[in-house]
């Protein structure tokens, strides 16, 4: 790749794609970031200058702001009115939710711009393996830039894919719900092991080929074909005896169990593993007591 990018946001997803182009082959013309120490340690890391934002403006032909979704707009009207962006730019944010229309002030200034987003939960640390292969990244905005993001992806070795503007939000539902809701279950999961007088800083070495395996049968097969357990059985007394047991020893994690339950008996019941008697004899035991906010 001839033309210059450089990159505005030294947090992971930043520095893990100045590192990774540059990898690919890229010409990555410089790094910045509004905290210049850590912009200095992902520099001596990286061995890419550091240069201010206008003199990135003066050498990249693509530009990206790797920035907390609610600085970008702000970052980039602050960017145009130093004459930053240039017409013919490529402009880039990456952010899962937002559009693109975020960066109206580069379009206005003539750079074609996009929003271009890894779906991907990127390491501290820029020397654990490559984590942009094979994963999803999604790019919407002005066709000269979408194409710009989709070779960028394919060079990355992402398989990258356009998104139209009103579906980014649900597609980043989506991701909340596979990586941060994910640790999220596993933390329950792991209170619930503690009770039970197993300790804590186990938990993960336990359940790694449980969860493990549960992910393999989700690579094969629909959810509710993978789907195992209690519910799928129609075990009413033992999910009775788990609620008894959640609500003497983690009261306020029985609506959270509940809801969960509510969900899977909803699967269950599309997986047709359930007759009608079996779930209304299931569903009471979900309804909530008001804890999820607590």
């Amino acid at each position: 790749m001839t033309q210059q990018t450089g990159i505005i946001g030294c947090g992971r997803a930043g520095s893990h794609l100045a590192f990774h182009l540059k990898k690919a082959g890229w010409s990555v013309c410089g790094i910045w970031d509004a905290e210049i120490k850590k912009a200095e340690q992902i520099a001596a890391l990286t061995e890419i200058p550091l240069l201010s934002p206008e003199e990135m403006g003066q050498k990249a032909d693509i530009l990206v702001l790797a920035l907390p979704d609610d600085t970008i707009a702000s970052a980039c009207d602050s960017l145009a009115a130093k004459g930053i962006f240039h017409p013919g730019q490529r402009v880039f944010h990456l952010s899962g939710s937002q559009p693109a229309a975020l960066l109206v002030s580069a379009a206005k200034k003539g750079a074609f711009t996009a929003s271009l987003h890894p779906l991907q939960s990127f390491s501290p640390s820029l020397d654990r393996g490559h984590p942009f292969k094979n994963i999803l990244m999604t790019a919407e905005g002005m066709p000269e830039a979408v194409e710009t993001g989709l070779a960028m992806a394919e060079d990355l070795g992402a398989k990258g894919i356009p998104i139209a503007a009103d579906a980014k939000v649900l597609y980043h539902a989506a991701a909340v719900v596979a990586s941060n809701y994910l640790v999220t279950l596993l933390d329950f999961s792991f209170d619930l092991l503690e009770a039970s007088g197993i300790e804590g800083s186990h938990a993960m070495a336990f359940l790694a080929p449980l969860i493990s395996g549960t992910l393999a049968n989700l690579e094969k097969m629909p959810a509710e074909a993978a789907l195992t357990g209690p519910v799928v059985r129609g075990d009413t007394s033992t999910l009775k005896r788990h609620l008894e047991a959640i609500s003497e020893k983690r009261p306020l994690r029985s609506d959270l169990y509940k809801a969960l339950g509510r969900a899977t008996l909803d699967l269950a019941v599309r997986g047709k593993h359930l007759d009608k008697q079996a779930e209304r004899q299931i569903h009471p035991l979900f309804s909530l007591n008001g804890t999820l906010g607590a």
